[in-house]
């Protein structure tokens, strides 16, 4: 499994502004998209502190499953990863 270093600063504070907008995106958001967003989310808090296995392309990789699968979401959480974490 990849492990990646850890968020610096600045990467963890872009990564709870991240957070704070998938938050407010479930509160508007019916099943089964507000279940697909919190599964590709919610490991992201304390993975992102180094619980488990920190992996930018897990993390892009939940993140893109769930665009893919919601392609009406109002949100762009994959470009916003993506901003965070360029891609290579």
């Amino acid at each position: 499994m990849d492990r990646d270093p850890l968020p610096n600063q600045d990467q963890l504070q872009q990564l709870g502004m991240l957070l704070q907008d998938v938050l407010v995106c479930l509160r508007y958001s019916e099943p089964p998209e507000s279940q697909a967003l919190a599964y590709a989310f919610h490991n992201l808090p304390a993975e992102m502190f180094g619980w488990g296995t920190w992996s930018v392309s897990i993390t892009r990789s939940r993140i893109a499953h769930f665009q893919k699968s919601n392609p009406g979401s109002r949100n762009d959480f994959l470009g916003a990863f993506n901003a965070i974490f360029p891609p290579d």
